[in-house]
């Protein structure tokens, strides 16, 4: 048998002897995976790009969001399918408070007019304080689609068109005293 036709088994048998999961193979060799560090005190838009998602008390000060270019993502077409997986770390409301990942802190609920997470679907409820939220955006930063929670993941979302990033925050109304960070992974769905 020619080498070429062995060429896929013998790849597939070094990525798992490397300890890659079968999983993660295809967007390895793809390139199609983008882990991100997402502050604690990282909002999930720019409110003053979008005036018609204003969110946070008039004293709020935040870092901007986490960006991840649609186009580091090689998604094969524009509009996309990405899964958004959380990965490792913690973030806290502020002193006192315990840490928590990316579902927020359990049993504190928070969508009224100060907190972002009013603008997610109501078929995601509950969306907790500190929830990671993700939105798309275009490339000035302007809401394109509906705001969505990730949580935890792997949460799966269509990238609508005009897209040209996602941003990545956390569920708060003022973040100048939150700590912590959160690394998600982004993976385009072949």
């Amino acid at each position: 048998m020619p080498a070429s036709k062995n060429l896929p088994a013998v790849l597939f048998s070094l990525v798992m002897l490397s300890g890659c999961a079968f999983s993660d193979y295809t967007n390895y060799i793809r390139g199609t995976t983008v882990d991100a560090t997402v502050s604690g005190q990282s909002g999930p838009w720019d409110a003053t790009v979008n005036a018609d998602h204003p969110y946070g008390l008039a004293a709020n000060v935040m870092l901007a969001p986490t960006i991840v270019a649609l186009s580091a993502l090689n998604l094969p077409q524009a509009e996309g399918i990405l899964t958004i997986t959380y990965r490792s770390g913690s973030a806290s409301y502020g002193s006192g408070y315990a840490s928590t990942d990316g579902l927020g802190v359990n049993g504190y609920e928070a969508i009224d007019g100060y907190f972002p997470g009013q603008y997610v679907d109501e078929s995601e409820s509950p969306v907790y304080v500190l929830a990671l939220l993700g939105v798309f955006a275009d490339g000035d930063g302007v809401i394109v689609g509906t705001p969505f929670k990730i949580g935890n993941g792997p949460r799966t979302v269509k990238v609508p068109q005009g897209a040209e990033r996602l941003q990545i925050g956390f569920n708060d109304h003022q973040y100048v005293d939150n700590t912590g960070s959160i690394v998600v992974r982004i993976g385009a769905v072949p």
